[in-house]
């Protein structure tokens, strides 16, 4: 409960049916353990179906080892996180990536997706590790959209802002209070993360 599973690029929930996973699923659990299940002797099916040739002698020996993690597979992976929409950071910004729809050439707006794709997934990381090591700060990382969207590449157009959410001396019960500790463009965020 309260963890974070992929499998084949779904988001699975608490209240989702058990899943019967098979030879060459791929598995992510929370932000990041990936790995692919390998059923030996399914493996081994798998190998001696493949026809004889250099490159399919090849592909056959990796589907024997489980330690080899070729770059496609990585890219599968990455792919996997990017399609999932389950990310916190994307739903915050859905009203404005509609928005941004209406006034971006197709071309600029995939640009744009590509980009918040491969953020937000960060994004919910660094507030998963910042809630688990402070728990007692009450900090928050957002994606904020810069409006220059017809002069700007689509890495320039997110900062991410680190907020800090503080009781307010005035009023112990009140909500707390949010801000803003920091605004950084997403390179930096990265480097820092």
């Amino acid at each position: 409960a309260g963890g974070r599973l992929i499998i084949n690029g779904k988001a699975v929930g608490d209240g989702d049916p058990p899943h019967t996973l098979k030879h060459l699923d791929r598995v992510v659990f929370g932000r990041a353990h990936m790995m692919r299940i390998m059923i030996p002797k399914l493996a081994k099916k798998s190998a001696a179906a493949v026809t004889d040739g250099p490159s399919t002698r090849r592909r056959a020996t990796l589907m024997m080892r489980p330690t080899v993690l070729e770059e496609e597979e990585h890219e599968q992976y990455a792919a996997d996180l990017a399609e999932d929409d389950s990310s916190e950071a994307y739903q915050e910004l859905r009203h404005y990536i509609e928005e941004l729809r209406l006034k971006l050439s197709s071309e600029k707006l995939d640009g744009f997706l590509k980009v918040l794709k491969t953020a937000c997934p960060l994004i919910d990381e660094a507030n998963d590790l910042s809630t688990e090591l402070r728990p007692s700060r009450h900090y928050k990382f957002e994606a904020e959209l810069i409006w220059d969207v017809f002069n700007s590449e689509p890495e320039d157009l997110i900062v991410i802002r680190l907020i800090e959410y503080t009781e307010s001396s005035a009023d112990a019960e009140a909500a707390l209070r949010p801000k803003v500790l920091y605004y950084w463009g997403l390179s930096k965020f990265m480097q820092r993360l």
